[in-house]
């Protein structure tokens, strides 16, 4: 019987808001589960989840207030309402998004670039294109190339040479310095004249592996923690192309976490948390969780996947989550839980993913020293001899918090039905001097415009260089033709979180009025609003 689930009393408040600056340093979809690296994600869609507390109250709070009408409103009419993407038939299923929603990507990415520092991750970038032996080498090639984008250098032959690096380990190529360095020759990056096909990259794990072998590591290395957010692309079906939750280009919050065995359930624990604390943030539907078992065709031996199973199911009854078990339906190379949404439509989405990965370092010969570990016999034990002693496998765990941006992007726009909290807001301020026609009021509302967007301006109004750590804000002025009013209006139905407004008094005073509670004006020097602003976008407001 599994052991009741008990809710976290509490969980640890975010400690990283983006008020602060950081110097620092995936898990692909597939047609049905845009977060298993595979494609072989089915999961149950008919599932619960009993609520449990939640993280910032306060801002949980703040995004249910968003949202008092309860008609669903699907995230294509937001989008196009409010010019935050567009779509060409010359790039079908990959939107060319507007710096309106350019700036929704950017924050997602901004807020998950704080947490990576609290949770001890370092971003990584790796190469777009790659050979098709890398793809043969992952075994993604056998399995997905018919979801890949195929791409052809000068000269590439229509047949390959065999892989450098097969399935089993000992054809692949040594793990050490001197295979790293061979590498980087012209034997291995191949003349122009019959060059490789490439594979544009589906997913990053087989790149995050080639960054990992290209060193010895230690045991006392590991956990390694590396996220990238670089485009991934895939070849989906021109039929099953859907606005944000289906397209051909994306970007992941992708991570892998390279592990010893004994470090599983610690790393599956915190990416929990990680999801947790993420979705309340953004108001989201409690989220349904899945865990997906061996299925009848799988890599390794019985017991491996039996410990990993437990590993997950302890951390899953630990979390104080409910879920449910999907048998048989786990990757070939590892277990996994998947963690789906219900949009406002009643469809579940999958977004986060936690899966883990045997395979990958078996086929990359990933391999970290240990302390020397004899038999009953006093021999060593172990892949080989290393310098703190023989090697092991290390363990690979494909995460994702958010899964797809653009996915995650539409369902909180659906959620929020368009109103944003300030802090993500594509119009955060709108500075309006009252009569347009008068030099001192427009030149003041300017003024105020560079003040409350963070611009930093010297003594004379002179610029100067921007510091790295100052926050920045999108705040326009609108000094057109209009009425007061009537630009009042139109400020209010493009979701302006702020509309400041500058008259003579104003100019005089060296202030502006600003309504922050409905009903309720006040008048505040443009640095005061600046600071209001920081504090509200650092409480996720």
């Amino acid at each position: 019987m599994r052991p009741p689930r008990i809710p976290l009393s509490r969980l640890t408040a975010l400690r990283q808001p983006l008020l602060r600056r950081y110097c620092s340093c995936s898990v692909p979809s597939s047609r049905y589960a845009p977060s298993d690296i595979n494609g072989s994600s089915k999961p149950s869609l008919n599932i619960t989840r009993e609520g449990t507390n939640r993280p910032n109250a306060e801002a949980a709070a703040h995004r249910r207030s968003l949202n008092t009408d309860n008609s669903p409103l699907s995230h294509r009419t937001i989008t196009t309402s409010q010019s935050l993407l567009t779509h060409s038939p010359l790039s079908p299923g990959s939107p060319l998004f507007t710096p309106q929603g350019t700036h929704i990507l950017a924050k997602l990415k901004e807020y998950l670039r704080a947490q990576y520092v609290r949770y001890g991750y370092d971003e990584v970038l790796t190469p777009t294109i790659y050979k098709r032996q890398l793809w043969q080498t992952s075994g993604h090639w056998d399995i997905f190339k018919d979801d890949m984008f195929e791409v052809r250098g000068r000269g590439a032959a229509a047949d390959l040479p065999e892989p450098i690096a097969g399935a089993a380990p000992n054809d692949t190529p040594k793990h050490n310095a001197e295979r790293h360095d061979a590498a980087s020759t012209e034997s291995i990056a191949g003349s122009e004249q019959g060059e490789q096909p490439y594979g544009l990259k589906p997913m990053n794990c087989p790149g995050h592996c080639l960054m990992f072998a290209s060193k010895t590591h230690s045991y006392r290395d590991l956990p390694i923690r590396w996220a990238e957010f670089s485009p991934l692309h895939r070849n989906e079906l021109a039929s099953a192309l859907s606005g944000l939750t289906r397209v051909r280009r994306f970007h992941q919050d992708d991570a892998h976490i390279f592990c010893r065995p004994s470090q599983i359930m610690t790393e599956i624990k915190a990416t929990l948390e990680f999801i947790q604390e993420t979705y309340t943030i953004f108001g989201l539907p409690q989220p349904s969780l899945v865990l997906s078992t061996r299925p009848e065709t799988f890599l390794g031996e019985v017991a491996t996947w039996e410990h990993a199973e437990g590993e997950l199911k302890a951390a899953l009854d630990e979390s104080g989550l409910k879920w449910e078990e999907n048998p048989g339906d786990g990757a070939f190379y590892g277990p996994k839980i998947d963690v789906l949404i219900r949009g406002t439509d009643g469809k579940m989405n999958q977004t986060a993913t936690v899966q883990l990965d045997f395979q990958l370092p078996e086929r990359f010969d990933l391999k970290y020293s240990t302390p020397v570990v004899k038999d009953g016999e006093g021999k060593t034990q172990g892949l080989g001899s290393g310098e703190d002693g023989e090697f092991a496998r290390p363990v690979i765990i494909h995460r994702a918090v958010m899964g797809s941006l653009e996915r995650f992007m539409a369902l909180i726009l659906e959620n929020w039905k368009g109103k944003y909290p300030f802090w993500i807001n594509p119009n955060q301020a709108v500075v309006l001097p009252i009569s347009n026609d008068k030099v001192e009021q427009v030149e003041w509302a300017k003024k105020v415009q560079k003040i409350v967007a963070g611009v930093e301006i010297m003594e004379g109004g002179v610029g100067k260089v921007q510091s790295l750590g100052r926050r920045r804000f999108r705040v326009e002025t609108d000094d057109r033709a209009q009425s007061l009013g009537s630009r009042l209006r139109q400020a209010k139905q493009k979701g302006f979180g702020f509309e400041l407004v500058v008259g003579d008094q104003e100019v005089k005073d060296g202030t502006v009025t600003i309504e922050r509670t409905k009903g309720k004006k006040e008048a505040l020097t443009p640095h005061e609003v600046y600071q209001l602003f920081v504090e509200t976008e650092a409480k996720f407001q």
